[in-house]
């Protein structure tokens, strides 16, 4: 709490969070009118008319984007950041985050039955992915790469639950916990390694140092960027081809089932991929920037491999990266029983609802498999040819280039000034004002300095009565019993 940067990512993402919690709490209240139970079982067995069930699961689709991190709500995630790196590895990657995603799952249900919303999910998670993808590219904190990295394969996770493939954004929710906890605690052990470094433009030459976690941060952007044979490409590649195929939107039209957004699914299969190559692009970055080329920082510093209590869990979450392959498979294509029963379709099936013109939970063509590895390796070529071979020169070039939108990105879109211009100030302007009026003025004005100042000037009356002179004592009472005399002889 004595780290100014600490403690103000702590206010910002409780603010922010109680934002989302808002319209949580708002449906929770609908479905517990009425239903009378906010229960799981009850709720997803509950027959809503369109326009309850639409408003309901927008109002909990807000707090899931809040707690999730998701347009306009995820701006307090990056900052959170700031605190220690297991933490980050712990919450914000692996169980916190994922909480709006597991909610809007486990309510599959409801979801389905207000189609309107389930393309409100899947448009904010592929926006969220593509604009934290964007920002990604130019950040040069290796924890910040990371943070909107998080923030982009939430997006992806939402678009999987958004076009109703339930089951691929749950497991897309599992994988991501395995490879993106080991990026996190493999950033850690740089950062620890390099003395407190996290300008990956400082770092360099990685692999000579650090070989261990070299190798468990290489397996784990494998997996991120969706590459063959680890498990992040079939998570991610599933959620696409379900965008691809599906058919299950409605307009968000309260009351009125009109007819599908036909176009949509396509649409966000195209910008998923394109955040998907993005995804690809920037993790090789940190990779070679990180890893590659010659060391770039201080020679006062001595980079070092961090001790084997750092390094087992690393190799423990890379290997989670590469067996998680497995959940991913379904299982027509594993053969055995006993292994079909560890294949997430086998855990969650029928546990979720399958949408009205949803494409049946099913992998892509063999064209999908190779349009996602072309994305993924296109990704790796771009970043290899700039960073790889050019190093931070990579950089300068792309700069150059397209300097004004590096700059952009650099200031991550001049969002967190766009809402202190739109939102801070006049918040902070209504609630000066309030406390002059209110709270200055009325209160304590009124009521704490006025009714003591009242019950002051009758004392100082009182007390001119009682200032020992007896002449005066004696006129008083003269006075009085003239005006008792008055009243009850003349008047009375």
């Amino acid at each position: 709490f004595t780290d100014e940067e600490k403690a103000y990512a702590g206010r910002k993402a409780f603010i922010v969070n109680r934002i989302g919690d808002f319209g949580f709490l708002i449906g929770i209240f609908i479905l517990f009118n009425q239903i009378g139970s906010v229960g799981f079982a009850q709720v997803n067995s509950a027959a809503l008319p369109l326009g309850v069930a639409s408003i309901a699961a927008l109002c909990l689709f807000i707090g899931a984007t809040g707690k999730s991190a998701q347009l306009p709500l995820y701006i307090w995630l990056p900052d959170a950041m700031a605190g220690p790196t297991p933490v980050s590895a712990l919450i914000h990657a692996a169980t916190m985050v994922t909480a709006g995603v597991y909610m809007v799952a486990r309510l599959s249900h409801l979801y389905v039955s207000a189609p309107g919303i389930m393309a409100v999910v899947a448009v904010v998670g592929v926006l969220t992915a593509i604009w934290s993808a964007l920002i990604a590219t130019s950040q040069n904190d290796i924890k910040k790469v990371l943070a909107y990295s998080t923030v982009s394969q939430l997006g992806f996770m939402f678009i999987g639950v958004g076009v109703g493939a339930f089951f691929a954004g749950t497991l897309h929710l599992i994988t991501h916990a395995f490879f993106k906890a080991c990026l996190f605690l493999g950033s850690g052990a740089v950062i620890h390694g390099l003395h407190g470094e996290q300008d990956i433009q400082r770092m360099g030459g990685m692999r000579r140092y650090m070989p261990s976690t070299r190798m468990t941060f290489l397996i784990a952007t494998v997996a991120i960027t969706g590459i063959l044979p680890i498990s992040g490409f079939f998570s991610k590649d599933e959620i696409l081809g379900q965008a691809l195929h599906t058919r299950a939107f409605g307009f968000l039209t309260l009351g009125y089932s009109g007819p599908h957004l036909t176009f949509l699914g396509p649409l966000i299969y195209a910008v998923g991929s394109f955040s998907a190559f993005l995804t690809s692009f920037y993790m090789w970055r940190c990779y070679f920037l990180t890893f590659s080329g010659e060391y770039r920082g201080p020679e006062s510093v001595h980079p070092h491999e961090s001790p084997s209590v750092m390094t087992l869990p690393l190799w423990i979450l890379a290997g989670l990266s590469v067996v998680g392959l497995v959940l991913g498979l379904p299982k027509p294509w594993v053969h055995g029983t006993a292994l079909q029963g560890w294949t997430w379709e086998h855990f969650t099936e029928g546990v979720f609802s399958r949408p009205r013109g949803g494409a049946p939970e099913e992998f892509a063509p063999y064209l999908g498999y190779g349009i996602a590895l072309i994305v993924g390796w296109a990704g790796w070529a771009g970043a290899y040819s700039l960073y790889f071979k050019r190093g931070l020169a990579g950089d300068e070039l792309l700069t150059s280039r397209v300097r004004g939108l590096r700059r952009a990105l650099a200031n991550k879109l001049y969002v967190d000034e766009l809402y202190g211009w739109a939102v801070v100030r006049p918040i902070w302007a209504l609630a000066r004002g309030l406390w002059r009026f209110v709270d200055a003025t009325i209160i304590d004005g009124l009521f704490v300095n006025g009714i003591p100042s009242f019950i002051a000037w009758i004392s100082a009356m009182a007390r001119r009565f009682q200032n020992g002179d007896v002449q005066r004592y004696a006129a008083v009472t003269a006075l009085g019993v003239a005006a008792l005399l008055y009243v009850f002889l003349v008047r009375g």
